[in-house]
């Protein structure tokens, strides 16, 4: 599994809810990183780095949630070291809108070469899955 965000690559951001749960799970400075190179990310990296909780084999992933969270229940501490990040890192629905109206004016600025850039790369990917062929790793 490969996870990016290549809003940066046509002059915009992730602004459906990814700088707010990226700031969180790292910090603002890291998250902003990630963010301006536009790459891809392999799950393991997304793991490392503190983005991700579990990685699993393809799969086993139904499995391993349940497992997860038959464990999660199991574990008050790890209950309570979650409450407690949501308290001190609240997200609420004011911060997501307010972000997601920046993403807006901001996308409604795009300049004509951002859009193409936008539609080329589309085209190339529903290409290359109407081919069976996978998408390109970012590697």
């Amino acid at each position: 599994m490969k996870m990016g965000l290549p809003e940066i690559l046509f002059n915009s951001f992730p602004g459906m809810g990814a700088y707010s749960m990226l700031s969180r799970r790292l910090d603002s400075v890291r998250a902003e990183r990630m963010i301006f190179s536009g790459r891809i990310y392999s799950a393991e990296e997304m793991y490392e780095l503190g983005v991700i909780d579990l990685v699993v084999d393809s799969g086993c992933g139904e499995q391993a949630v349940r497992e997860y969270v038959g464990d999660s229940r199991k574990h008050g501490a790890r209950r309570a070291i979650y409450r407690a990040r949501q308290r001190a890192n609240p997200l609420t629905l004011s911060e997501l809108r307010d972000i997601t109206d920046m993403w807006v004016e901001t996308t409604m600025k795009l300049a004509e070469a951002d859009l193409r850039r936008m539609s080329h790369l589309q085209s190339a990917q529903v290409r290359r899955l109407r081919c069976g062929a996978p998408l390109p790793s970012g590697d």
